[in-house]
């Protein structure tokens, strides 16, 4: 089975593309002419689900915090793109004999999406974060959250992805 490739602007849920050569098409390039302060996302597509990837949302996200605090914010949109099912992150902590917790939370709402809790990881690693739950159907400012239970340990996330 192939994977498509293609790229999504996460503020408003266009679909768009690197070079259109007759022009028939909106291009990244165009599109943040327009719109300086959307967000592009990369977008795959594989068995007809789409993936949408933020590489560049949380780049080396250190936390030795003891209570939860953002890594990064993602503008949801509602239910324009569809349903997201998953969320993945990349993540790792320094130390094993310590865990981290991580939570997708929506601030509009003020509600626990998904959490996973007591991972241990010491190499960087795709975390499949669970089922996603409380999904607002509205526009809403989700936050991506991660807390370590020692402040000599450091959790670490670099990326996230979610499946649609």
């Amino acid at each position: 089975m192939a994977v498509n490739f293609g790229f999504r602007c996460i503020t408003c849920g266009k679909t768009l593309t690197d070079y259109s050569e007759d022009g028939s098409s909106e291009t990244i390039t165009s599109h943040l002419a327009d719109n300086p302060t959307h967000v592009i996302g990369e977008q795959y597509y594989d068995n007809n689900e789409a993936i949408i990837q933020l590489n560049f949302s949380c780049i080396n996200k250190l936390s030795n915090k003891q209570t939860y605090e953002e890594v990064c914010l993602y503008p949801y949109l509602g239910n324009k793109m569809g349903t997201p099912k998953k969320i993945y992150i990349v993540s790792k902590i320094d130390n094993s004999s310590f865990v981290y917790d991580v939570r997708l939370f929506d601030m509009t709402n003020n509600k626990i999406i998904v959490e996973k809790k007591s991972l241990n990881n010491t190499e960087l690693q795709i975390v499949d974060l669970g089922e996603l739950t409380n999904l607002p159907t509205e526009e809403a400012i989700l936050e991506l959250q991660i807390k370590t239970n020692s402040d000599y340990a450091y959790a670490n996330i670099k990326s996230f992805a979610i499946k649609y």
